[in-house]
């Protein structure tokens, strides 16, 4: 009887035990598979939350406030980086090109009114006033005050900031302001008095306007806002002390306002306006954060916004083996410098994002004053390789982080009514051997007429249409090519060390004649092999044309079924998979189609060529190309990615 019950007490502990590892492998499994760089969305407050605490105007005024200096640093902070540059080279060599370049700026003719398109004004300030001041501060060599002081007051003396183009007033606010504050101690009581009058007049009262009337930036979820709330506010902070109700009031509406923008930070950090519109929005939006926490003490609960913490990776993940980033909407083809990523690096102690400014071919003042040297050797290679940014709807994939030979490659669906999005959603690019091999175009002349007409004149111009974008037209005609009212997501994503690939479904794009239009892009990252295929369904048969963009010099093979791009000594061989005889590459010149609008005044860039594919009366169909990149002695591997439906993927 004892030893039955002994035996059913050990069979329940053994059960108990196997149950307890059974579940506890689970759990570890479900927290590993969540990335590193997505942990602290568990740590994150709501939304919601941050509205409810933020400060009202009154407690703004019984708030302590700090002595000037306290816009982004304080004395202690000056005092620290002139040690740290006797000690660190890295500070060293970026304070003497600094340096170099504030000898320059003396020597510069003094700021002009000017808006020289009739829209924006022409600012210097705020480059020139910080590298000024912050070498002044370590020098104490009075012609760099003096020189800051008439630009001051020679802006303080124009008839505006530009209100209009509210943009223009935030920043000249931010500079100007932080010029006042950096130098406050040695500026004499009549040239403070002057200085604070001109924000108070040029900024804080015309924002109270803006506010008032409900001008657009003021309700936008988008770059406008964190510019205009950022600088607006920082200049509030500036002169807290001296116009306590009116800046109170200011600071309390940016604080109100600033959320609705940083809430499409979440879940992931990306940012849908492209990586150069994150930096312009998150710049402003960090110079914010920071200059509350040196001058209350507390950002009210904003840096814990869902996101927020996370999106110093967005800039890292969209930069190419190339160091281009993935440009795509109104993007530029230019690595993003970003001094911000310094402050976000000790903030939320991710030593990834100093690494990446790190690589930055110039630096400026606030690098200085937010950079600290990292305290032991690290390497972006600790980070996944791929990384997928949801509700952005972005993938990028790679095969090493220290490897710039090797490939690269940006894939997006989205949003088409994103605020300076291009009908693009399926476009991509790809780098490898050192050479971006599909690109995207980016932006245009901001001054071409009706450029930000979403609704008419914005889809006649080549760039922005989706011929001019690296995806697929279908019954190309003098519509935009897709719906700009369209929304994709990305189905599906694979990320392993062997290989990786994402599926967008782009039905949403394409409009009623269409049942389904799947794209997939696969990386083989051992074989080095790309394959990038489309899987079409029409109600009725339909033509459709496969674009891509490049720089590089085309040769057409194989009958029309293979395409060898030659690049800077290197090439790619792109093989057509299909095997339909009527399915051939064609070389085409980048410009509009015959049947699209061709506005005159736009830019076309007649240095690239397009490499197309014309699919006519496609019904159902799958279309996969392979693409592997060789050295110019290399010959095509022996063993190649066959083709597969997507559903097998």
């Amino acid at each position: 009887m004892f030893k039955g019950k002994k035996y059913l007490i050990l069979s329940l502990v053994g059960l108990i035990t196997f149950f307890t590892v059974i579940l506890s492998c689970s759990l570890l499994e479900s927290i590993e598979s969540i990335s590193f760089w997505q942990q602290d969305r568990l740590e994150t407050v709501s939304l919601e939350t941050v509205l409810a605490n933020l400060p009202t105007q009154q407690e703004i005024t019984t708030l302590p406030l700090a002595n000037h200096p306290r816009l982004l640093a304080n004395s202690d902070r000056f005092e620290a980086l002139k040690q740290q540059i006797k000690i660190d080279p890295t500070t060293k060599e970026w304070y003497e090109k600094l340096h170099r370049q504030a000898d320059r700026l003396i020597e510069e003719p003094l700021p002009k009114y000017k808006l020289p398109d009739e829209t924006r004004l022409l600012k210097t300030i705020h480059r020139s006033v910080p590298t000024l001041a912050l070498v002044y501060q370590i020098e104490g060599d009075r012609r760099y005050l003096d020189r800051v002081w008439q630009e001051l007051k020679t802006v303080a003396q124009f008839p505006d900031w530009n209100p209009p183009h509210f943009l223009d007033t935030a920043e000249m606010t931010y500079a100007v302001s932080l010029g006042y504050d950096w130098l406050y101690q040695d500026l004499t009581q009549v040239q403070r008095n002057l200085i604070a009058a001109a924000i108070v007049k040029h900024g804080l009262k015309p924002a109270i306007l803006e506010y008032q009337s409900g001008a657009d930036w003021t309700t936008s979820e988008r770059n406008w806002n964190q510019v205009c709330n950022g600088g607006i506010g920082t200049g509030a902070l500036a002169v807290l002390d001296l116009y306590p109700q009116l800046a109170s009031q200011v600071l309390a509406l940016s604080l109100q306002h600033l959320p609705l923008a940083m809430q499409h930070y979440a879940p992931d950090g990306a940012w849908s306006e492209g990586v150069a519109y994150w930096h312009y929005g998150t710049f402003y939006n960090t110079v914010m954060l920071a200059a509350l926490e040196t001058s209350l003490s507390n950002d009210f609960g904003l840096s814990s916004i869902a996101g927020f913490s996370q999106t110093g990776l967005f800039p890292i993940y969209m930069n190419g083996t190339t160091n281009t980033p993935f440009n795509f909407a109104d993007g530029e083809d230019s690595f993003i410098r970003a001094p911000e990523l310094f402050w976000m690096s000790q903030r939320f102690q991710q030593p990834e994002y100093s690494l990446y400014q790190q690589q930055a071919i110039a630096h400026d003042a606030l690098d200085l004053i937010w950079y600290q040297p990292l305290k032991q050797h690290q390497s972006l290679d600790s980070l996944p390789s791929d990384r997928y940014f949801r509700d952005a709807e972005i993938v990028t994939m790679r095969n090493k982080w220290s490897n710039t030979d090797g490939i690269f490659v940006g894939f997006k669906a989205g949003d088409n009514k994103i605020p300076h999005s291009n009908l693009d959603l399926g476009t991509f690019v790809i780098d490898a051997l050192g050479v971006r091999w599909a690109t995207e175009l980016g932006k245009d002349n901001y001054n071409l007429p009706g450029y930000f007409d979403r609704d008419g004149q914005r889809w006649t111009y080549y760039k922005t249409r989706t011929e001019g974008q690296n995806t697929l037209v279908i019954n190309p005609n003098l519509s935009p090519g897709q719906n700009p009212e369209a929304k994709s997501k990305i189905v599906r994503y694979v990320s392993q060390p062997q290989k990786s690939f994402a599926i967008a479904d782009l039905t949403s794009a394409y409009g009623a004649n269409v049942k389904q239009v799947w794209r997939g892009i696969y990386l083989q990252k051992q074989k080095n092999q790309i394959i990038i295929q489309d899987e079409i369904h029409t109600e009725k048969p339909q033509d459709i044309i496969w674009f891509m963009h490049t720089e590089a010099d085309l040769q057409i093979e194989d009958g029309g079924k293979t395409a060898i791009l030659r690049q800077n000594n290197q090439k790619l061989l792109v093989k057509l998979l299909n095997s339909n005889p009527n399915y051939l590459f064609l070389i085409m010149d980048v410009r509009p189609l015959a049947s699209s609008p061709n506005p005159e005044e736009q830019e076309l860039n007649l240095n690239l060529h397009k490499l197309a594919i014309k699919l006519p009366r496609v019904k159902d169909e799958q279309i996969a190309l392979l693409f592997i990149p060789l050295t110019e002695s290399e010959t095509p591997p022996n063993k190649l990615i066959k083709m597969s439906s997507l559903s097998r993927w």
